[in-house]
């Protein structure tokens, strides 16, 4: 048997469905592309194959000081023009023979920088690989040797990645993860080196909970996995999203009480096909995560990373059974969801006039930026995409703080109405008073309005409505927001803002969902009904979970993949802060609460803010391998964390991600 590979439908054989072949020919290329597939039939869907990237890189990276490549040529021809006059000198042989020969020097470091491909330093550490320029522009990419065993990427001279020699092993395919618009014709580039990577049964990650090596191996059938004849059963006894694995010579069985377990067996039973991917280790594995929410969040407000880049990323959160994209779509820096009764929101709040230099903070890049945005065709298609890999998809509505986009749109939300200064959607480095009015009943049936239509595209039982530093001071002087806190008896604006949430706590509760806010919204009040996301280090989640609310640990000193790595010769920016990936892996969602408490942990999950996150590229870099160590604290929570053991396997598949086109970091 086999599983098609657009729906998961179980068929004879083949790659896809009778019904699916049909659609494919029907329908018009670019809906080929764009529609997510039929929800699956089979118990166990396999994990659609990645798809190359596109070159979409809005912000151009700070250029070298010096481009010799452009203008040496230039250099050398002024310099030949400027010997000439001293040829007519009685004396002037020499002076003209030395700039001629430093004429000859800048046209041949010019074409030198044209030509060169890569250091001979990598024949030394016996690597074995060839470099093609697919389009003739062989000077556009060069691998360069910082030190012994370690290059670094550039194109026309900004460093774009680092590997050390080993990891050239996995196989990097730079047609998929190397092509910077905006310098002419987009190039492609291919390093050809080892094909895709296997992991095994000694580096499977997550780590399974529990695992018994048997003798023997189980050859596939001619069709590989996709053909292999999997029993499925059910099982009530085991824990929702848990499954027991069997792999001995009668075959392969999976158990299950759920659809997500027998999917989460079917993603273990791919990571540990051998080398020659003929056969599979026996084994008897029983396994379940430590946490229902195993999260990451994709901050799109900032900068938008599209549809096919969160398609992509699904796909890989899925490999490693992290089962929420928390997806942050407004901000003051763009409003990234359609929400048709406001269109304003993105004809207007989706496009900003300028971004931030890269490495120059607080200075305008003067590159218009949008719109780009999300209809809400195509946020239901990746919502359906992300259940299909058992992912749900909970979306943050930010208020009332974070306003800017949505002010600039529709001014009259703020205290100060058609005076509101804000014109246009920006980051502010200095966080303004620019934020939504509590006391005006437009402004509150406005996000009524808002919120219908979210609650309409996301069936996440969860809808995280923001509530992060918002500065109150227009609240003190505003007559509509004093009056509101007069007539509900408010003392503060943290009370004010406390009112807010519990307002549209209640209305999502109408409408059968629960809000999530930031840990701001334990202050003015408890909010009950809520739950409550801990970002501010632990101390909101262990006061939430003593007074009895649901929690999202996510400490920014954990969890904020925004912040630097600790590598060296790292090319990438970061808002500061420095989380490697041993911190990382030490990350423990209960410390600090109450053994009795615990119960109300739902989870964790880490967060890319994306002030300085650019594009896919850039994301990945961020959240891979450091990813790796999440998904194995948040399913197999490791009593004793084996950084060292743990390392070696992320090694592994850091390889493999690179060999598909995942631009991930190093493991140091």
């Amino acid at each position: 048997m086999a599983f098609c590979t657009k729906c998961g439908t179980q068929i004879e054989s083949g790659e896809i469905c009778e019904s699916c072949l049909a659609k494919a020919q029907a329908a018009p290329a670019e809906a080929q592309a764009t529609v997510a597939p039929a929800a699956p039939a089979a118990p166990v869907t396999p994990v659609q194959p990645m798809q190359p990237m596109q070159p979409v890189y809005p912000v151009q990276p700070k250029k070298p000081a010096f481009d010799f490549k452009k203008y040496g040529k230039f250099i050398g021809i002024g310099a030949g023009v400027l010997s000439m006059p001293y040829l007519a000198e009685k004396n002037g042989f020499i002076t003209a023979t030395l700039i001629l020969i430093a004429a000859l020097a800048a046209m041949t470091l010019a074409g030198s920088a044209e030509t060169r491909r890569v250091t001979t330093r990598a024949a030394a550490d016996g690597l074995d690989f060839g470099f093609e320029s697919k389009d003739g522009d062989s000077g556009v990419l060069v691998i360069s040797d910082l030190r012994p065993g370690r290059y670094r990427m550039l194109k026309n001279g900004y460093p774009v990645g680092i590997w050390r020699a080993d990891e050239f092993a996995a196989g990097i395919d730079l047609e998929k993860i190397m092509s910077l618009p905006g310098e002419g014709r987009p190039a492609s580039y291919r390093l050809t080196l080892k094909p895709v990577v296997a992991i095994g049964v000694d580096a499977l990650l997550p780590k399974p909970r529990e695992m018994t090596v048997l003798a023997g191996r189980l050859a596939l059938p001619a069709g590989g996995l996709d053909a292999l004849d999997v029993k499925a059963e059910t099982d009530a006894t085991i824990p929702s999203e848990g499954y027991r694995l069997h792999v001995g010579a009668d075959g392969v069985r999976i158990a299950s009480s759920d659809a997500a377990g027998a999917f989460y067996a079917r993603q273990t039973l791919e990571q540990l096909l051998g080398s020659d991917g003929a056969a599979l280790p026996c084994v008897e594995i029983e396994d379940a995560p430590a946490y229902r929410w195993r999260g990451l969040l994709v901050d799109e407000s900032r900068h938008f990373m599209g549809y096919t880049a969160v398609r992509r990323l699904l796909d890989q959160m899925a490999r490693y059974k992290l089962n929420v994209l928390h997806w942050h779509l407004t901000d003051d820096t763009g409003w990234r969801l359609e929400i048709k009764s406001k269109p304003r929101l993105t004809t207007v709040g989706a496009v900003r006039p300028w971004s931030t230099e890269r490495f120059r903070r607080g200075e305008e890049d003067g590159v218009a930026y949008g719109p780009y945005f999300y209809t809400q065709d195509e946020a239901r298609r990746i919502v359906a995409y992300a259940a299909e890999r058992h992912i749900t998809v909970v979306p943050e509505i930010e208020f009332p703080g974070h306003a800017i986009a949505a002010i600039a749109a529709y001014p009259e939300l703020s205290c100060l109405g058609e005076k509101s200064p804000v014109k246009y959607p920006y980051q502010p480095f200095v966080w303004k008073p620019d934020v939504f009015c509590p006391g005006k009943d437009t402004t509150i049936r406005f996000f009524e309005e808002v919120l219908d239509e979210v609650c309409a595209i996301f069936p996440s039982r969860t809808i995280h409505i923001g509530g992060d530093e918002c500065v109150m001071t227009n609240w003190k002087t505003c007559p509509h927001c004093q009056a509101r806190m007069k007539a509900n008896g408010l003392k503060t604006t943290e009370e004010l803002q406390h009112w807010m949430t519990r307002h549209f706590t209640d209305y999502l509760a109408s409408k059968g969902r629960r809000a999530l806010g930031w840990d701001e919204i334990l202050e003015g009040g408890l909010p009950e009904g809520a739950a409550v996301m801990s970002w501010r280090g632990a101390a909101g989640g262990i006061a939430a979970a003593k007074a009895g609310l649901e929690v999202v640990m996510t400490p920014c000193t954990y969890c904020y993949y925004d912040y630097g790595q600790g590598l060296g010769d790292d090319p990438h920016e970061y808002i500061g802060g420095c989380i490697t990936l041993e911190k990382a892996y030490s990350f423990d969602p209960v410390e600090g609460i109450p053994a009795d408490k615990r119960k109300f942990v739902l989870g964790g999950q880490a967060n890319n803010w994306a002030e300085f996150t650019i594009n896919e590229f850039d994301l990945n870099w961020k959240l891979w391998p450091r990813t790796l160590a999440l998904a194995e604290v948040l399913w197999t929570a490791p009593a004793v964390r084996d950084y060292p053991a743990f390392a070696a396997r992320a090694r592994l598949h850091r390889k493999r991600l690179v060999s598909e086109g995942v631009n991930a970091a190093p493991v140091e």
